[in-house]
């Protein structure tokens, strides 16, 4: 079945698209992923803002806030909370 939907693009560290979301909806077999919008971000990680949803994020970074995203706190809790740790420690190391 065909449906107009908005894609999200998923980026690696060096900028790659790793991975296509539809909005709304995952991918069969795919697990949920922090989004890092490493593409729009600045060098300033001294404010880092963990947003929920892909589009929040990018607004944040779109204002020279740099930010990441979850599709929700249940998605990245207890189990996989480790994911998200290191997921924002990459992100500045210092």
């Amino acid at each position: 079945m065909n449906q107009d939907n908005i894609v999200i693009p998923y980026f690696d560290s060096d900028k790659n698209i790793i991975v296509i979301r539809p909005h709304k909806f995952g991918i069969a077999d795919e697990k949920v992923r922090v989004y890092m919008p490493t593409h729009i971000m600045t060098d300033d990680f001294s404010t880092l803002v963990i947003a929920e949803g892909e589009f929040k994020a990018a607004a944040s970074c779109a204002f020279g806030i740099n930010a990441i995203a979850i599709p929700g706190i249940a998605s990245f809790s207890r189990l996989r909370f480790n994911e998200l740790k290191d997921a924002v420690l990459a992100m500045n190391p210092k």
